[in-house]
């Protein structure tokens, strides 16, 4: 606000001299904070804006994805490699990848069994990428024929095959491979289990610290306590098991969520060993016929002793 409008109202209010310049001050210092805010505020929603488009666009991605490998699945006779199922959708640690758009789909039914699997090509990557493991990355002769002979002629390929990308991958559907080889190296893959996230800036659980929503928050790392003062009393607790951890520990129980498919085959492990070892400690009476009980005959019979030969 101009400075003759706020001379104006503070004369009405009744101020002049060193007053009204106080005042003035202050009313300028309020409005830059509201300005602030306003902006904060509009940052904020934009950013959130921007965050839901970007779910939006993967999900719709990945819902194109899964339609075209179902149209490729649908056009091939070659059974698919024998797998484990998983809860949900196929997430597994070093497992094959469907790549999108460029993708390019090789079935050999030379294989035993069949394998189905698929392979990257240069135009999805670009030439310059290094890895530390050599293997990974295409080199500018990257081509479908050279992934096919990689695969087929060095070693044999017996369940399912594809060019790892990252330690975490996806697969289309509920099923996981157990093993993944390619080029000579064989990767073991797991289902994936979800992890809580820990911020380490403001201490709350839920999120990561790069996005954290609150960045300037003052939070205990030690007992969780937001704006702690300079010598509080503080016991180590981590905020998800309530033990003397750090928040988010590496062995922390409740820092993982196993699967409910590995809970429930768990379960039915546990009781299937329960029953046979209840079968051994109380054997039933099929197991040891003769201790079977002798039932008395309806019908008396002739004694054959000497006695009653005698007798007659």
């Amino acid at each position: 606000m101009e400075t003759d409008k706020l001379t104006a109202i503070g004369k009405e209010l009744g101020l002049s001299g060193p007053g009204l310049k106080r005042w003035i001050d202050e009313e300028r210092v309020r409005e830059r904070e509201a300005r602030e805010v306003r902006l904060a505020e509009r940052n904020a929603a934009k950013e959130a804006d921007a965050e839901a488009l970007a779910r939006l666009q993967a999900e719709k991605e990945v819902l194109e994805l899964r339609l075209k490998l179902r149209e490729l699945d649908a056009t091939t006779d070659c059974p698919p490699p024998s797998r484990r199922a998983s809860q949900g959708p196929g997430l597994a640690r070093t497992s094959p990848v469907w790549l999108p758009a460029t993708e390019r789909r090789f079935v050999h039914s030379a294989l035993n069994p069949c394998c189905c699997y698929v392979v990257a090509t240069p135009d999805i990557y670009p030439t310059t990428i290094t890895s530390s493991q050599g293997l990974n990355q295409p080199t500018a002769s990257w081509s479908p024929n050279t992934a096919t002979y990689r695969l087929l002629h060095p070693q044999r390929v017996t369940r399912s095959a594809a060019r790892r990308t990252s330690p975490t991958n996806f697969t289309d559907g509920d099923q996981v491979p157990f093993h993944v080889y390619y080029r000579g190296a064989e990767y073991e893959c797991y289902l994936h289990k979800k992890r809580t996230e820990v911020c380490d800036k403001c201490g709350a659980v839920g999120h990561r610290s790069d996005v954290c929503p609150k960045p300037n928050a003052v939070t205990c790392t030690l007992c969780g306590t937001a704006n702690p003062a300079t010598a509080h009393p503080c016991t180590l607790m981590c905020l998800l098991c309530g033990q003397a951890l750090h928040t988010g520990d590496k062995t922390c129980p409740q820092r993982y969520r196993t699967p409910r498919l590995l809970i429930y085959r768990r379960q039915e492990k546990a009781k299937l060993q329960q029953q046979q070892y209840l079968s051994t400690m109380i054997p039933t009476q099929d197991a040891h016929p003769e201790r079977q009980e002798v039932k008395p005959s309806d019908t008396r019979s002739r004694s054959t002793s000497p006695t009653s030969k005698r007798r007659g």
